[in-house]
């Protein structure tokens, strides 16, 4: 994992796509079980890479890798391809990692493409 340093939290109401909000989207098991809604997503500005989508699920929040997702647009959901085991879903601490903002944007826009 890059170091939590060089990853920002971006809140999932910030990101749009096709007149879609994320926030709140929901996210659901192979067996279409509700696992939680997105609430955010952590990011890399520099590498311009998506690590984890910051699952809300119940009143505790967690990171899954983005890897293991997929998006599901009949159902409109993000679904996780394989059966989770909640016990080993990390913890999100919103204080090991900044606030997506401007100068992560433009780190973003003008990062050198990884080779």
């Amino acid at each position: 994992m890059a170091e939590a340093q060089n990853l920002r939290y971006l809140d999932a109401a910030h990101v749009n796509g096709d007149g879609v909000c994320l926030s709140g989207l929901r996210i659901e098991s192979e067996a279409e079980r509700k696992l939680g809604e997105l609430n955010g997503l952590i990011v890399e500005p520099g590498a311009r890479r998506l690590r984890y989508f910051v699952v809300e699920a119940g009143k505790a929040r967690y990171l899954m890798p983005f890897d293991i997702i997929c998006f599901d647009p009949q159902h409109r959901a993000l679904r996780v391809m394989a059966e989770p085991d909640p016990h080993s879903w990390q913890e999100f601490d919103p204080q090991a990692y900044g606030e997506f903002g401007d100068e992560d944007l433009i780190s973003a826009i003008f990062a050198q493409p990884a080779a």
